[in-house]
């Protein structure tokens, strides 16, 4: 996807969480014991972040600024598209290889920050739209985006001395896109379902079907 797309799943994606949070008390199935309300805040507040990391140029931890949350009183999807265009404004402000700090070594720069807003967006806009309402479609661009920074960069994340029990081979049936998670385990486990299915799948969405390949999955640290 180019940063233009990019920009503008961003936005469309914030707006969809936004839209779907018609009822705030609603229970998010996949964050136990949170509510929409509760959620709507967290996608806020990660943006809140991010901008705060964007306008500032931060490059170091050691100047990040945690958000506190929402002003008392504040309606929660006002909160949210006011982050968003925020969020949006510091993006188009700045260039892909614009130096900032963020939590994967590899990529200090907003380019990083701007992929992972869109796919941190994707995911929350679909449990909000659980929640609420039959989610909408996830693109197949955004899906392949998803699948390739799960390999790229959340499969890095491994739970001390965990080992995989087998490798997840992916294989969307919708695109050419093709990827192995943890290739050099002996056995492989060919999983073919629409882009949008695995990538919900690796992020927990979606239930394996198989002990082997939650297994497999039980070993990345996602938090």
């Amino acid at each position: 996807m180019t940063r233009d797309e990019l920009l503008v799943a961003l936005a469309e994606t914030s707006e969809r969480a936004a839209a779907a949070a018609v009822d705030l008390a609603a229970a998010v199935e996949h964050c136990p014991g949170w509510d929409v309300e509760e959620l709507v805040n967290h996608l806020g507040d990660v943006q809140w972040f991010w901008s705060d990391v964007l306008e500032r140029k931060v490059t170091s931890f050691d100047e990040v600024i945690r958000p506190t949350g929402p002003p008392e009183g504040t309606d929660p999807v006002v909160y949210l598209r006011t982050q968003s265009e925020r969020l949006l404004t510091a993006l188009r402000s700045c260039e892909d290889q614009d130096k900032v700090w963020t939590w994967h070594d590899a990529e200090q720069n907003a380019g990083f920050v701007l992929r992972r807003q869109v796919l941190e967006a994707t995911v929350h806009a679909w449990d909000i739209e659980n929640a609420t309402r039959p989610p909408d479609t996830i693109s197949v661009a955004v899906a392949e985006l998803g699948l390739t920074e799960f390999l790229e960069v959340m499969a890095d994340n491994v739970y001390e001395d965990a080992v995989a029990p087998v490798g997840l081979s992916l294989e969307p049936t919708d695109s050419e896109w093709r990827g192995v998670l943890f290739e050099d385990v002996k056995q492989i486990v060919a999983l073919a379902a629409d882009a949008e299915d695995l990538f919900l799948l690796l992020w927990g969405r979606n239930d394996p079907g198989d002990e082997r390949v939650a297994a497999a999955l039980g070993v990345i640290d996602l938090d």
